[in-house]
């Protein structure tokens, strides 16, 4: 497979994996690659019915404005995968990844975000990155005891009708 071809639709991915399942994920990277290279995020918001989701119209204006900036797409995903200083991204792009000292040294995908910049990493085979995302948290608070979840009105009513247990037991 061609290594472009395959770290764009790698970040496609981690773009569009926001509150996805893993299969809807894939669905959905498939095709945004194709509609975002025919007609940018516009023709890609119309067809999944995205048009109200700023941050992946955001993510993918990211993604256009900078591959006009580089000579070529292999260019640009030779930069996404090299390491930075938070300094030097914030100069370069305006953008700088969040939670980080500005002498920090990180993967200049993290303009995408922690956890976008991170995931793309990780799919592209790459560990030493870590995405910090809603099962990380999860994992964190259960190990050291902290996930406490309060039943709600809607979570009981669910329950009960999955248990088949009538209303009251």
């Amino acid at each position: 497979t061609d290594g472009v071809a395959r770290d764009t639709f790698l970040l496609v991915m981690a773009i569009t994996s926001h509150e996805s399942s893993v299969e809807q994920n894939l669905i959905n990277a498939i095709e945004a690659e194709l509609l975002f290279e025919e007609g940018g995020f516009g023709a890609l918001a119309e067809r999944k019915g995205w048009s109200g989701k700023a941050d992946l119209r955001q993510q993918f204006q990211k993604l256009h404005a900078l591959r006009s900036v580089f000579p070529s797409d292999q260019a640009m995903f030779d930069w996404l995968n090299s390491k930075r200083s938070v300094r030097e991204l914030k100069e370069l792009t305006g953008v700088a990844p969040v939670g980080r000292h500005v002498e920090d040294v990180v993967y200049a995908s993290l303009i995408f975000g922690p956890k976008i910049g991170a995931f793309y990493q990780n799919l592209r085979g790459n560990l030493d990155a870590l995405t910090q995302d809603r099962w990380f948290s999860t994992t964190v608070h259960r190990m050291f005891g902290n996930l406490k979840t309060e039943a709600t009105a809607k979570s009981l009513e669910e329950y009960r009708k999955l248990a088949r247990l009538k209303k009251g037991t």
